[in-house]
């Protein structure tokens, strides 16, 4: 059922991606470099624009009224599960700053997890400990193989000192 109208729904993914690219570009500053660094970006919202374009166009015309309650449905459900996932990352870029990345971390991939796991196959518990030690791998790879500080948060921070 989703394959059915996959394009319709990758199209307007597409095209809604160029437009975020699109609304960036004018933030990208000119370097000193001969060559303009905003070249690549334009071009990839000029792809993305005609290859979004065409999908959603082969999607329309594959779309039918019979089918159209049966497609809203599928439709409706993946862009719940994308809006979510969106949402759970802005959550964890904000939640950085105040809890830390160990903690932000943890609470992003459980959620993911939670919410990508099919529901028949969902323990809480297990998605728990992957979701931990998932983190903890993270942070050792890149605070102590890479030397790289990750956030701690303001409120282990003041704990700290």
């Amino acid at each position: 059922m989703i394959r059915k109208y996959s394009n319709l729904f990758s199209g307007g993914l597409f095209l809604g991606l160029a437009l975020l690219l699109g609304i960036s570009i004018p933030t990208i500053k000119r370097g000193k470099l001969d060559s303009d660094p905003r070249l690549f970006p334009v071009i990839v919202v000029v792809l993305l624009t005609v290859f979004g374009g065409l999908l959603l166009i082969s999607g329309l015309r594959s779309f039918s009224h019979d089918h159209a309650k049966e497609a809203k449905k599928a439709i409706s459900g993946a862009a719940l599960r994308v809006a979510l996932s969106i949402t759970f990352f802005a959550v964890f870029a904000l939640a950085l700053q105040t809890v830390g990345f160990l903690i932000a971390g943890f609470a992003y991939l459980f959620a993911m997890f939670f919410l990508l796991v099919p529901a028949e196959k969902r323990n809480p518990l297990k998605l728990a400990v992957v979701s931990a030690v998932t983190v903890l791998l993270i942070w050792l790879i890149f605070a102590k193989g890479f030397g790289l500080s990750l956030p701690v948060g303001s409120v282990f921070r003041r704990l700290l000192h």
